[in-house]
């Protein structure tokens, strides 16, 4: 049978994939960079296929790398949404922390929550009131599932999954999309 990653590895992978370097990443993992690098020369050879190139000027992904980064992030958003529907049958509460701004925004989020709470009991839904860069930062710190917040041009969103509420541009939600 063949050697498998652990889920920590393939983590730190999806980390590195966002940050697109070591030390970033080591520190967003909250381990040493050695170590860091070596869970990543694991994988790698856990794979049998380089994934990150690395050289004197830096590292970056492999055209393979790319590749394993795209469909590992399935992988793991399908295992987590598995886990979920799983506890969601033996009875468990699932939770959903959402951020919304402290504005008239948050209004329009509210009414939705409670569509949403009222036809799926078995979720416990924590509302949390922040401005629109801090909602953001807790979103990126996964301290926060989705957010709503307006759009300010200097908000970097590029990464997330946006969904507009209102035919604006400028009120959106947000969620990692890694």
């Amino acid at each position: 049978m063949m050697n498998l990653p652990n889920i920590q590895q393939l983590e730190n992978f999806i980390i590195y994939g966002k940050v697109r370097n070591f030390t970033a990443a080591a520190k967003e993992a909250n381990i040493t960079q050695s170590a860091f690098s070596f869970q990543m020369k694991k994988l790698e050879e856990l794979i049998g296929v380089q994934l990150i190139a690395r050289s004197n000027k830096g590292s970056k992904l492999t055209k393979e790398g790319e590749l394993f980064l795209t469909e590992i992030q399935i992988i793991l958003q399908d295992l987590e949404e598995c886990i979920c529907d799983i506890q969601a049958l033996s009875g468990q509460t699932l939770s959903l922390s959402v951020g919304t701004l402290m504005s008239l925004g948050d209004v329009l989020m509210n009414r939705h929550l409670a569509y949403f709470q009222k036809h799926h009991p078995e979720m416990s839904i924590s509302v949390y009131n922040l401005e629109a860069r801090e909602l953001l930062k807790q979103l990126e710190e996964d301290k926060l599932d989705i957010i709503s917040t307006f759009c300010l041009p200097q908000m970097n969103i590029n990464n997330y999954e946006q969904t507009f509420f209102v035919q604006k541009k400028w009120y959106i939600t947000l969620r990692i999309c890694m």
